[in-house]
C-alpha cells in the first residue's frame, strides 16, 4: 500500500569541483548537477488526467533541498546561480520536457563549500514549488511549511495542479564514484538511485443527485465548501517535515482556513457538476454551498473523511431539509424596486456581475455582447450627480449589447429606466423584455439618440406586458447606427412612482390670446393626473391635459411680461408632482440690437489715443489700454426706438486700430444690466469657445458679479476665418456680457460684435 503512493524516477549526478583561480568566495567549492527521470507507473504524475494516472505541464518545478547524512534535518547552503556564493537551502528543480513518455527534472545544488561537502547526501523535496511557503534562510528541514490554497482553479476532470503537494521520498545522493579530470581540475559521478514522490494530501470528488427539478439544470457559478465541525483546518498553511516518508511526515496546521472555493466552467448544471478538489486529511463536518444565479442550494453533512493520496467520491443526495435560497425578486402589490447607480455597482473589466438594488432585495446584473469576442465590458461613466453604468467601453462587434438580471423578478408592472448614448449621433434601438422558460417577452422599444457625450441620460417608460409578468429583465441594445456606440443606464425602477416627462418644464407664449399644446407624459399613474393653475394666474391662464398633451390657453397680454405656475399631480403607488411654468411676453417690451463695428471702435479709439498723446504720453501700439465709451443700441421691430450702453475694454490695442479690426488681450463687458439678453454674435480671427483653455470665450451673469462661461451647445460658427461666432441664450435672467481673450492666447483681432437684447 505504501510503496503505490510513491513516483518512482531515476535519479544521475554529476559532482564538479570548480578550478582554484575561480573568485575567493566561490573557490574550492563543489557543483552536483542532478537531473530526475519520472517513471511511467499508474501514479506518477502531478495532475490528474480523468483516466488513472497524472500529468506534468509545461513550467512545473519543485524544490529540492539536501543535508549529510550526519545531520539529515540540518540542510546545506548552496547558491541560487552558477558562480555565486552559497546562500540558501533549496534548489529549484525544472521540467525539461514534459511531453515525454520519462519527463525530466534538471536542478542544480551550486557552490557546496569543502566543509559541507561529502560523499553521500539526503536528498529531499516538495512538489510545486508554488505550494511552498517558508523561509529558506532556515537550515532546518523539519519545519518546511506548505499551503492549500482556499481558491482552488479544478476543472470538471481534475483537482487544481497547485494544490497537489507531493513529497520526495528521502533518497541518497552519492559522490563516492568520481573519476577526476587533471585538465579542468574536477571531479564526475554518476548514480542510479531511485527518486519517488508522493501525495502529502487527499482529493475530493463530489457529485449531486436528486436535485429538484427546478433547480438542477441551474448553470453552476460556484461551489463552497465549508468545515463547521471542530475541525476546521480543511486548508491553509501547515508545517511539514520534508526529511519524514510521507507516512511518518509530521504536519501540523499553522494557519487554518475552513473553506475551499471551487469555479463553474459556465455550461456545468447542477446535477451534473462534479466538485473536484484538494484538501487536508482527517474527517469533517462540511456545509457545502452550490451557487448559481438564481439560488444558492446549501447541504449541510457529517463525515466527510480525506485520506492521504486517496480520492474521496461521496455522492451528495438533496433532502427536504436542505436549505435553497432563491436570488428572485418578487414584489407585491404596490412594491417598487430601484437601483441607483453608484461605482461599487459599476459592471466592468474587474467586475463582470454585480448586485443592484437600493433595498433589501438585491439582484445581479451582467452585461453580454452576442456575436462579439474583441473582450468589450462594462464602464463607468461621470454624470451631473455620480456615475451612471456604460453597457460599452469600445466598438460593439455583432452590433448588439444585453443587460440582464440574473434571476427573476416577478410582478412587473412597468419599468422605468435612465438611457442614453454618450456617443454624439449615433441611433440605437432599446427593447426591454422579461425572459421565461427561454421565452422573450417584449414590454416596449425606443430609438435613442446620441447627444454630445452627455451620460445624464433621459427617463423612459416601458409598460408591462399582459402575457408575462414575472422572468428575467432584459435590456437589449441593437439596429446600431454605427458599431462606435456607446449606449449606458441609470437609474432603473420596476413599478415606479407615477412619471411626468415634459420636454421643459418652462412654456414660453407669444403676447396675443391663444391656445397651444406641449408633450407631457403621464406613466405608471392609475387615472389622469390633476391640472392646477395658481391662484394669481387664474384670470389670464388655464390648462388641460389630454393624451399625453398639456394645453395652456392664454387671454391677451396688453402690458409686462406675466408668469403664472400650473401644478400637474398624478397618482399610483404614490403621489408624483410637476410645475410647470408658463411665461407670457410682454405687450410693452422692446427688443434691441447692440451693433458695434470695428469702424466704431476705431472713432472711440483713435479719439483715446489723441488724448493721450496730447497729455504727453506715448502710446505704445504693442499695449493695452483700458477704454470706456458709449454706444447707440436700436430697436429690432421699431429704429426709433433706441437706447444707450457703456461698453468697458480693459485690454484694447488703442494704438493698433483700423477702421476694418481692433485688438484686445482682455474684456468687452458691458458696465451694467442691458436686459435679457438672447444672442450674442462676435466676428474674430479665433472662435468664441467655453472651454478652460480656450483663447476666446463668452462670460455671462445675472447680477454682474457671478459669472459663468456660455454652454457649448449653444454656440455655432460660420467662415474659416475670419470666423462668425453665434451664441443663442434661452436664459431670461442672463442681462451681462464679457467677450474675454484669456491669458492662454495672444491678443485677438475683433472685427465686430453684436448683442441682442429685451427690455421692459
Amino acid at each position: 500500500m505504501k510503496k503505490s503512493l510513491y513516483i518512482a524516477a531515476a535519479l544521475m549526478s554529476v559532482v564538479g569541483c570548480s578550478k582554484s583561480e575561480l573568485a575567493p568566495e566561490t573557490a574550492g567549492t563543489h557543483d552536483i548537477n542532478v537531473s530526475v527521470a519520472v517513471s511511467t507507473g499508474d501514479d506518477t504524475r502531478a495532475v490528474f488526467d480523468g483516466d488513472s494516472h497524472i500529468k506534468f505541464e509545461k513550467g512545473d518545478y519543485f524544490y529540492a533541498a539536501v543535508a549529510k547524512k550526519e545531520t539529515p534535518t540540518k540542510g546545506v547552503k548552496v547558491a541560487k546561480s552558477k558562480g555565486a556564493a552559497a546562500g540558501v537551502y533549496y534548489s529549484i528543480f525544472k521540467i525539461k520536457d514534459f511531453e515525454a513518455t520519462a519527463p525530466v527534472f534538471d536542478g542544480e545544488l551550486w557552490s557546496i563549500v569543502d566543509a559541507d561537502f561529502a560523499d553521500e547526501y539526503n536528498f529531499y523535496g516538495v512538489f510545486p514549488a508554488a505550494a511552498v511557503n517558508t523561509a529558506y534562510s532556515e537550515e532546518d528541514l523539519t519545519s518546511w511549511i506548505v499551503k492549500i490554497p482556499e481558491e482552488q482553479t479544478a476543472t470538471q476532470t481534475s483537482w487544481y495542479n497547485r494544490a497537489d503537494i507531493m513529497l520526495v521520498k528521502p533518497t541518497t545522493i552519492s559522490t563516492s564514484n568520481k573519476t577526476h579530470n587533471d585538465e579542468y581540475g574536477e571531479y564526475s559521478t554518476v548514480n542510479s538511485e531511485k527518486l519517488e514522490f508522493a501525495h502529502l494530501f487527499g482529493f475530493g470528488k463530489i457529485s449531486f443527485a436528486g436535485v429538484p427539478d427546478a433547480y438542477k439544470s441551474q448553470i453552476v457559478k460556484s461551489v463552497r465548501i465549508e468545515a463547521v465541525g471542530d475541525n476546521k483546518a480543511l486548508a491553509g498553511r501547515f508545517s511539514v517535515d520534508i526529511t519524514k516518508d510521507v507516512y511518518d511526515a509530521d504536519v501540523k496546521s499553522t494557519s487554518p482556513v475552513s473553506y475551499i472555493n471551487l469555479p463553474g466552467d459556465g455550461t456545468t448544471t447542477v446535477s451534473d457538476y462534479v466538485a473536484w478538489f484538494v484538501a487536508n486529511t482527517g474527517e469533517f463536518d462540511v456545509k457545502i454551498t452550490v451557487f448559481t444565479n438564481k439560488a444558492d442550494l446549501v447541504f449541510e453533512r457529517k463525515g466527510l473523511v480525506i485520506a492521504r493520496s486517496a480520492i474521496t467520491s461521496p455522492i451528495v443526495n438533496y433532502k427536504s431539509s436542505d436549505v435553497v435560497t432563491s436570488h428572485d425578486v418578487a414584489l407585491a402589490e404596490g412594491e417598487t424596486w430601484t437601483n441607483t447607480p453608484a461605482y461599487s455597482k459599476i459592471i466592468n473589466s474587474s467586475y463582470k456581475e454585480r448586485a443592484w438594488g437600493d433595498g433589501d432585495k438585491k439582484m445581479n446584473f451582467s452585461i453580454s455582447y452576442p456575436g462579439s469576442n474583441n473582450g468589450n465590458y462594462g464602464t463607468s461613466l461621470y454624470t451631473t450627480d455620480g456615475y451612471t453604468q456604460g453597457l460599452a467601453s469600445s466598438t460593439i462587434i455583432g452590433g448588439k449589447v444585453v443587460l440582464s438580471s440574473a434571476a427573476d423578478f416577478s410582478g412587473v408592472k412597468m419599468v422605468k429606466a435612465n438611457l442614453g448614448i454618450y456617443t454624439d449621433g449615433v441611433t440605437a434601438d432599446f427593447t426591454m423584455s422579461l425572459v421565461k422558460d427561454g421565452k422573450q417577452y417584449d414590454l416596449d422599444k425606443v430609438n435613442i439618440t446620441g447627444n454630445g457625450n452627455n451620460p445624464d441620460g433621459k427617463e423612459y417608460y416601458f409598460s408591462g406586458n399582459s402575457e408575462c409578468e414575472s422572468g428575467q429583465l432584459v435590456l437589449t441594445v441593437d439596429n446600431l447606427s454605427n458599431q462606435s456606440c456607446r449606449p449606458y443606464i441609470g437609474a432603473l425602477s420596476i413599478n415606479p412612482a407615477p412619471g411626468i416627462v415634459l420636454d421643459s418644464k418652462t412654456i414660453k407664449v407669444a403676447k396675443t390670446a391663444h391656445s397651444e399644446s406641449v408633450d407631457c407624459g403621464v406613466y405608471a399613474a392609475t387615472g389622469d393626473p390633476t391640472i392646477t393653475v395658481a391662484d394669481d394666474a387664474k384670470a389670464w391662464l388655464s390648462a388641460s391635459w389630454a393624451s399625453n398633451k398639456l394645453t395652456v390657453t392664454v387671454a391677451e397680454n396688453t402690458g409686462k411680461k406675466r408668469v403664472g405656475t400650473i401644478t400637474i399631480k398624478a397618482k399610483g403607488l404614490s403621489e408624483t408632482t410637476e410645475t410647470v411654468t408658463v411665461e407670457q411676453a410682454s405687450a410693452t417690451a422692446v427688443t434691441y440690437k447692440l451693433s458695434v463695428t470695428a469702424a466704431d471702435m476705431y472713432k472711440v479709439l483713435k479719439a483715446e489715443a489723441d488724448k493721450l498723446t496730447n497729455e504727453g504720453k506715448e502710446v505704445d501700439p504693442l499695449s493695452g489700454y483700458p477704454v470706456t465709451a458709449k454706444f447707440t443700441a436700436k430697436g429690432v421691430n421699431d429704429a426709433t426706438k433706441t437706447t444707450e450702453v457703456e461698453i468697458y475694454g480693459d485690454k484694447l490695442y488703442i494704438g493698433s486700430a483700423t477702421e476694418t479690426s481692433f485688438k484686445s488681450k482682455g474684456s468687452i463687458k458691458c458696465t451694467s444690466a442691458v436686459g435679457a439678453i438672447s444672442k450674442i454674435v462676435v466676428v474674430a480671427d479665433k472662435k468664441m469657445k467655453a472651454g478652460a483653455f480656450d483663447d476666446l470665450i463668452l462670460k455671462l451673469s445675472s447680477d454682474g458679479s457671478s459669472w459663468s462661461k456660455v454652454n457649448s451647445n449653444a454656440l455655432s460658427y460660420t467662415g474659416d476665418g475670419p470666423y462668425t461666432s453665434t451664441a443663442v441664450i434661452e436664459d431670461d435672467s442672463i442681462n451681462w456680457f464679457d467677450i474675454a481673450v484669456t491669458n492662454w492666447g495672444s491678443s485677438t483681432p475683433v472685427y465686430s460684435f453684436e448683442v441682442t437684447f429685451t427690455t421692459d
